[in-house]
């Protein structure tokens, strides 16, 4: 939701409108492929390996966010306020 909130921050509600869709049409694209490579994961490296993965992507995450609004920030709009 902090990815959603800073897009619709950022964008006006006409480029909300063209963008909305098809960002959320990729991460349910996206959503499907990760699940279907899951199983194979969980084979391959077993419980512990893919929640090592998934706190690495989330970790990555975290850290694009951040960086996200400090660009934000740095070109003078804060989208916190």
């Amino acid at each position: 939701s902090q990815h959603w909130s800073f897009i619709s921050s950022v964008l006006t509600p006409n480029q909300s409108s063209t963008w909305f869709a098809p960002i959320s049409g990729l991460t349910s694209v996206t959503s499907a492929v990760s699940a279907m490579g899951v199983g194979k994961l969980s084979g391959m490296w077993g419980l512990q390996g893919v929640l090592g993965v998934a706190a690495i992507v989330l970790g990555g995450s975290v850290i694009f966010g951040e960086m996200a609004y400090s660009i934000a920030d740095k070109n003078g709009f804060n989208p916190a306020d």
